[in-house]
């Protein structure tokens, strides 16, 4: 039987580590059912793969700022974040089409990224250091209205995962308080997100609401699935202790940045054939613990 305490007992490292393989994992799904032509209530694996990467990093950055504040908030993230980009998008230059010396500036600069996902977390990152470093008396509102002008203005991908990276933020900010809450009142919270969202992703595939896709309206229906869908699986190692013994789970959350960038850039290559699935795991796992190989050397010199 889980004791109350194990229950509430979020985040630890482990459980985020592999609760990051286990996202990473639901984006190379995704990915790959949509290259199949999967049904689109299928594929959302990835975009709530995605949700689950964003909690985790504004978790993982609150974390950090309670402990050490701004200091090397920069130096981690270029460390962690900027260098194994650059490295990555320079690999690649051989194999573009038509090369183009602007397009490439824009791509490693984040301002016009290959990776969406790259991007929108950097601009996370920028907005997180701009409130806690000249308006930390006000992180609430000025997340909840960055998570507005995201939701409003940007692009769908990026506006459905408006309050992802806030919603993390906070859990850490909240934690103690959250810890102190009975497990089935946690449990009962994560099922009503579940239903929430499940509802709302069956609203999305009626043909007249997914005649809307494009428009803002449509972006407020999707933000009310990703997130809320992702809501138990945040808590699956509170209440499966395995899952944070799960040495696979874990090679794949320590690795995750990596298996996200080689995952997309092979998916390319990807036969439609069971020999060309098995083929496209090997090269991923290959390459992904390459270039997590040659990133912790870089960030050892």
């Amino acid at each position: 039987m889980i004791e109350v305490q194990e229950m509430t007992e979020l985040f630890r490292r482990n459980q985020t580590n592999c609760l990051r393989g286990l996202a990473a994992l639901l984006i190379a799904i995704g990915h790959i059912l949509i290259d199949w032509h999967a049904p689109r209530v299928v594929n959302i694996t990835g975009s709530v793969g995605v949700a689950m990467f964003l909690v985790l990093s504004g978790y993982g950055i609150n974390e950090s700022y309670k402990k050490n504040g701004l200091n090397k908030y920069w130096t981690k993230k270029i460390k962690r974040i900027i260098i194994p980009y650059f490295l990555f998008i320079t690999t690649l230059i051989p194999f573009a089409n038509d090369f183009s010396l602007k397009d490439y500036l824009l791509d490693i600069t984040f301002i016009d990224s290959s990776f969406w996902y790259v991007s929108f977390l950097m601009k996370c990152y920028v907005f997180y250091w701009i409130v806690q470093r000249f308006f930390p008396d006000k992180f609430f509102i000025l997340f909840l209205i960055g998570g507005l002008i995201s939701l409003n203005f940007l692009m769908q991908m990026e506006a459905e995962q408006s309050f992802s990276f806030f919603a993390g933020a906070c859990i850490s900010k909240y934690r103690d308080d959250i810890q102190t809450i009975e497990k089935k009142k946690i449990l009962l919270f994560a099922l009503y997100c579940f239903l929430f969202g499940f509802f709302f992703l069956m609203l999305k595939e009626i043909p007249a609401v997914h005649a809307y896709k494009g428009t803002k309206l449509y972006n407020y229906i999707l933000l009310c699935i990703k997130l809320p869908i992702c809501t138990p699986l945040l808590l699956l190692p509170t209440i499966i202790p395995i899952i944070e013994k799960s040495k696979f789970l874990y090679i794949c959350g320590i690795c995750s940045f990596e298996l996200y960038l080689v995952h997309l850039f092979l998916l390319r290559y990807l036969d439609k054939s069971f020999q060309g699935l098995i083929l496209y795991i090997i090269a991923t796992a290959i390459l992904t613990m390459a270039f997590y190989k040659i990133n912790k050397m870089i960030q050892r010199l």
